[in-house]
C-alpha cells in the first residue's frame, strides 16, 4: 500500500485553496473564513497513489461530496457486532483478530457500497468472520433507532481513540485492540474483499514474527528490528504514538541518538496531525483568533523534529493569517524567509504561487490608496 508522500497540510486545512484555483478560492475572493478547499488535489493524490483502493478522505468535508445511499437493512447491522469491549472479548475468548469498520452508512457513497457489497452479504461474513470478530461503528447523518445514545458515545470515543477523520476506516486488530492494518474499500476489483482483508493478516505475522526474535541486548540492530515491524504496518503516526508508544520507548532505549531516524520522524508526523487538528478547529481567522492561531504555529515550529518541508507547510499558516488582515508586507516578509527552508520542495510551490497573488493584491490596495489620497 503506496502512501501519498505530500499533501500541504495548511494548505488543506487553512487554505490557499485548490492548487488548480488558488487566485479564486483565496486571493481574489478574500473573506475572514477558513477555507477548506483542496479536495481535487485530494482526490487525484489518492486515486495516483492508492489506485482501485479509496482510503477514507482525510478532510471531513467529504460529506459534501459524497451521495446519500439508503442505510443497510435491520439484519445486515444485527449480523455484525457494535460493542467494541464485547468484540474484544470475544476476540480475546475465540482466538480471532478484529475488523473494525467505522462507517457513515446513510451518507457516504462508499460506505453503502462496503455495506451493501461485502459486511451484509453471507460469503464475506462467512469468509472474513473465520479470522476475524466483525465490528462495524456506524456514523448516520439521520436518527437511527438502531443505535442507541450508549452505542453513540462509544463510537464517538473509540473513533477519537483511533483518529477516524474519514469513512470508511477500516483497521485490523489484534484482539486487544492494536491496529496492525488500515485499508479502504476497493471497488470493481476481481479479487474478492474477503481475500484482500484476509490476506492483510500476514502483516500481523510480520509484526508478531519481529516482536517475539528481537536481540536480547539493547542496540541499533534491536531497534532496526522493531522499527521494521512499526513500519510494515503503515499506520499513521498518531496511531504508532497512541497505540505502540512502548515500541518507540524499547526504540529509544536501544538507539539513544536514532541513528536511523524513526523517532525523528514520527515525532514531526504526528506534530503535524496535532497543528491540523488545531488549526481545523478555527473557522475564523480574524480578531482575536489570529493571535491563537499565531500561537498555534509558534507552539508547533518549536519542535525540532520537524522537517524543512514541514515547517514550510506550517508557516504558510502564519502567511495566510497576515494576508488576511492585510498585512501584505510582514505575509511578504515571511513568505520569503519559508522559501529559503527548502526552495525545491513542493510546499515551495504553492508559496510562489501565493506571492503572485499577494503581490497583486498589495498593488491593488496601494494604488486604491494613491488615488484616494489624491483625490482629496
Amino acid at each position: 500500500m503506496t502512501k501519498t508522500n505530500f499533501i500541504p497540510a495548511s494548505i488543506l486545512i487553512i487554505g490557499s485553496g485548490s492548487l488548480y484555483s488558488i487566485h479564486q478560492k483565496l486571493f481574489k475572493k478574500r473573506t475572514n473564513h477558513i477555507l477548506f478547499a483542496h479536495l481535487p488535489h485530494m482526490v487525484f493524490a489518492a486515486v495516483l497513489a492508492l489506485g482501485k483502493i479509496f482510503r477514507p478522505c482525510r478532510c471531513l468535508l467529504a460529506f459534501a461530496i459524497f451521495t446519500s445511499l439508503s442505510a443497510p437493512t435491520a439484519l445486515a447491522q444485527e449480523a455484525l457486532m457494535t460493542d467494541y469491549a464485547a468484540a474484544k472479548a470475544e476476540a480475546a475468548k475465540t482466538g480471532k483478530d478484529i475488523f473494525l469498520a467505522f462507517t457513515g452508512s446513510d451518507w457516504s457513497e462508499s460506505c453503502g457500497k462496503l455495506i451493501k457489497e461485502s459486511l451484509s452479504q453471507k460469503d464475506f461474513r462467512a469468509a472474513v468472520g473465520e479470522h476475524f470478530v466483525l465490528l462495524q461503528l456506524d456514523f448516520p447523518e439521520k436518527e437511527n433507532p438502531l443505535i442507541n445514545p450508549k452505542v453513540k458515545a462509544q463510537n464517538k470515543e473509540i473513533s477519537e481513540e483511533y483518529a477516524v477523520n474519514g469513512y470508511p476506516t477500516i483497521y485490523l486488530c489484534d484482539a486487544k485492540g492494536l491496529p496492525y492494518a488500515q485499508t479502504g474499500y476497493i471497488v470493481d476489483s476481481d479479487e474478492p474483499y474477503q481475500t484482500h482483508v484476509n490476506d492483510l493478516r500476514t502483516i500481523r505475522d510480520v509484526r508478531d514474527k519481529a516482536f517475539k526474535t528481537l536481540i536480547e541486548t539493547d542496540s541499533p540492530a534491536k531497534a532496526k528490528s522493531l522499527i521494521s515491524a512499526l513500519e510494515a504496518m503503515e499506520l499513521d503516526s498518531e496511531l504508532i504514538s497512541r497505540f505502540y508508544g512502548d515500541v518507540l520507548d524499547q526504540i529509544k532505549k536501544s538507539d539513544p541518538t536514532d541513528t536511523h531516524g524513526y523517532l525523528r520522524k514520527i515525532s514531526g508526523q504526528y506534530e503535524m496531525s496535532q497543528f491540523n487538528k488545531k488549526i481545523n478547529s478555527y473557522t475564523d481567522v480574524g480578531g482575536e483568533n489570529a493571535e491563537k492561531i499565531l500561537a498555534i504555529v509558534d507552539k508547533a515550529l518549536a519542535n525540532k523534529d520537524l522537517t524543512a518541508e514541514q515547517k514550510q507547510d506550517i508557516l504558510i499558516t502564519r502567511i495566510l493569517v497576515f494576508y488576511h488582515q492585510g498585512h501584505f508586507n510582514e505575509a511578504i516578509k515571511v513568505l520569503e524567509e519559508t522559501l529559503v527552508l527548502s526552495p525545491e520542495s513542493e510546499p515551495a510551490r504553492y508559496l510562489q504561487k501565493i506571492k503572485t497573488e499577494i503581490l497583486k493584491e498589495r498593488d491593488a490596495h496601494d494604488k486604491k490608496k494613491s488615488e484616494k489620497s489624491g483625490g482629496n
